[in-house]
């Protein structure tokens, strides 16, 4: 009946006219009195309120375009879009708001089909700051199964450590943090500028002033800043305190770590899955990135560490240190500029290797059966550093990409080193970097175990075996240096003792002759007769002795040729194994391919296999 008055009402002061609205208002007075009577004779009223309804609609639907005044309310009645026609303005109105609230309860249902809005969860009576709001909502989600906390722009206040329990955090936009001034981020610094900072932060921001690290457990999040206040005792933004795989997980998108004590981000036992993209880690009193390998009831592995197009930068040491025990490590488009802060005067400058602060440091080591590998760094950039990246591999690690990257030094007065690299490494990969120092362009530690190089630039310290890279090219002027280092063999065919039963050396045209036993290996192919046999420009080599290049094949007289005189060698116990070499292979005049090798006595030859 609410809705009856008030519709009435409307019709009778703004569109009606004296003369129908005071019938209206007649019928209202008449239901009203027969309202007055519903403990005695509610089926009758119902009835009768019934009977009334319909004559007010009747009364209603009954109007014409004829009187003007009501022309709005007859074209109200029909929808433009469906079509559809209702009895009265009233019966659509109904209608509509019907479909308003049906609409709302589904939004509601979407709504919360992820997550939830903090904001659903006050702060309580005597509650000082936001914390437990945060893990009342955290267990709410367990709860009910939800996987997301929504985060309005504002800056949420903690003085307890959180443990999210997988559930995301999600922000509105891009959060912000200001730049904090020289003054006070300086490690000898007494100033406390933590709230001019924080009044200053906008969007969904979270911080501390407290001696905790904010998040415990790791943080899966989007668009939240995370801000600190360096004159705490310690304190990290994002800490994992426990070698539970489960409570590990790091996965920041959009997000900003600034002013904390100690790191914007602390793995202590290793981190499993990490996952860091677009995201400013910054003005920290430590390292960037710490990531450790202590394993307590894990294993402490990093299986994968996957940075991108982030920033790294103005933290007191290291962008990125990491002891990382593991598999695959994707660092990429992320700037490591001023960590180390090198401008401050009282800051020691590096007169060597061991005093730089580098952009990205690793130790790698192998966990879980597998070795370490497959690293990726490309495409990042630094300068106002004294040095880019730093790798010392303390067990084997395979496959190290470094490739695109900008660095230049903070000056050239004080040593810098743009990639420095130790230990146990095999394929390196150093390409197209553009690097600016008068020190190290790259450095190899002494007595390092690195192999199977490829390298453009400058370097200094040698390779395993004192061997030179794989592949060695840079540009000097307007030439070219290339040089290529092949200082393996491999193995292609192994033959028993009595393969090889006599040798002899033909001075006319001055070559040896290896006569075979060709029953000993049935199943191994000696192949076709001629120069064009299977074997030939294979490396030979008769019970342990390499005798040189094989150059023809008699299959008739079983005798393979070589050049000059090899008898004196004499042949044990006549085994057999060939080798393939690596050497330059290109095309000849006529067209035809040819590698070409060295023999025995320093000859070129283009027959290699």
């Amino acid at each position: 009946m609410a809705k009856t008055y008030e519709m009435i009402k409307t019709i009778k002061t703004a569109i009606y006219g004296q003369d129908v609205g005071s019938s209206l208002a007649d019928g209202l007075e008449a239901i009203n009195k027969e309202t007055e009577k519903a403990t005695l004779l509610s089926s009758e009223i119902e009835e009768k309120q019934s009977t009334l309804e319909k004559k007010y609609d009747n009364q209603i639907s009954n109007m014409t375009n004829g009187n003007p005044s009501i022309s709005e309310m007859v074209d109200f009645r029909t929808s433009g879009n469906t079509g559809q026609s209702y009895v009265t303005a009233g019966k659509r109105a109904d209608a509509l708001e019907a479909q308003l609230f049906e609409g709302k309860k589904r939004m509601q249902v979407i709504s919360h089909s992820t997550g939830i809005n903090i904001e659903e969860f006050p702060m309580l009576e005597g509650e000082q700051d936001d914390s437990p709001r945060f893990k009342r909502a955290i267990e709410y989600c367990i709860q009910n199964e939800l996987t997301e906390i929504r985060l309005p722009n504002r800056t949420y206040y903690v003085l307890q450590s959180i443990n999210t329990k997988g559930i995301k955090l999600v922000g509105v936009g891009k959060p912000f943090i200001p730049l904090l001034d020289w003054e006070y981020t300086r490690p000898w610094s007494n100033e406390d500028k933590y709230m001019e900072y924080r009044n200053r932060c906008k969007g969904s921001i979270i911080t501390t002033d407290a001696n905790i690290s904010i998040f415990s457990s790791g943080l899966t999040a989007k668009n939240i800043g995370i801000f600190g206040n360096l004159r705490s005792s310690v304190g990290s933004g994002i800490e994992s305190t426990s070698a539970n795989k489960a409570e590990q997980e790091i996965d920041l998108y959009n997000c900003i770590i600034v002013g904390f004590k100690d790191c914007g981000i602390k793995c202590p036992h290793g981190v499993i899955s990490a996952s860091i993209q677009k995201t400013i880690i910054a003005q920290n009193g430590k390292n960037g990135i710490f990531i450790g390998r202590n394993p307590i009831n894990y294993t402490g592995e990093t299986n994968l560490l996957n940075i991108q197009d982030s920033f790294i930068i103005r933290n007191e040491s290291h962008g990125i240190y990491g002891d990382i025990a593991g598999r695959g490590i994707i660092i990429q488009r992320t700037s490591f500029e001023y960590n180390g802060e090198p401008s401050d005067p009282k800051r020691q400058s590096p007169s060597n290797i061991n005093e730089v602060v580098f952009g990205c440091v690793l130790n790698l080591y192998n966990a879980g059966g597998f070795t370490n590998g497959a690293l990726d760094f490309s495409n990042n950039y630094s300068e106002e550093t004294y040095g880019l990246l730093k790798i010392n591999a303390f067990e084997p690690v395979y496959g190290i990409k470094i490739v695109s990257n900008m660095w230049k030094p903070y000056d050239n007065l004080h040593y810098s080193c743009g990639i420095s690299l130790d230990g146990w490494i095999s394929g390196v990969t150093i390409d197209n970097n553009n690097f600016h120092t008068m020190f190290d362009y790259v450095l190899f530690e002494k007595l390092n175990n690195i192999k199977n190089v490829k390298i453009d630039i400058p370097y200094n310290g040698l390779l395993l075996n004192d061997v030179r890279p794989t592949i060695e090219s840079r540009n000097i002027g307007d030439k070219t240096f290339l040089s290529f280092n092949s200082d393996a063999i491999e193995e292609v065919a192994s033959l028993r003792a009595g393969t090889v039963i006599e040798v002899d050396y033909d001075a006319n045209v001055n070559v040896t002759w290896i006569k075979l036993n060709t029953s000993r290996e049935p199943s191994f192919n000696f192949g076709v007769d001629g120069t064009v046999n299977e074997n030939v420009g294979y490396l030979l080599m008769i019970d342990e002795t390499f005798y040189g290049f094989i150059q023809l094949y008699s299959a008739g007289n079983q005798l393979w040729q070589l050049r000059g005189d090899r008898t004196y060698l004499g042949i044990g116990d006549g085994s057999v194994k060939l080798y393939k070499v690596g050497g330059v292979q290109t095309v000849d005049g006529s067209g035809k391919l040819r590698k070409i090798v060295i023999d025995w006595d320093g000859q070129v030859l283009g027959n290699g296999r």
